[in-house]
């Protein structure tokens, strides 16, 4: 069993360097999140995904992580 819960998102980005992504702090909604994601879109980059920690900062511990999957899913829910 592979224990991840001290994994900190620097540890992984040592090892990822071709796909964006942003880290954010815990609380921010979900129409901030929607809008970066806008952003890239129109600077013509593309982000797989937000990060999420505690204070968004690159050295903490992962809380959990948005792709564009996932707005497009709550958008549809919510019709």
């Amino acid at each position: 069993m592979v224990n991840l819960s001290t994994i900190k998102v620097s540890d992984v980005m040592d090892f990822e360097k071709e796909h964006s992504i942003e880290i954010v702090a815990k609380d921010i909604n979900i129409f901030e999140i929607e809008n970066i994601f806008e952003k890239a879109h129109k600077k013509k980059r593309k982000i797989e995904g937000v990060i999420i920690t505690e204070n968004g900062k690159i050295e903490e511990v992962p809380l959990g992580i948005i792709t564009a999957w996932e707005l497009i899913q709550i958008d549809y829910t919510i019709d």
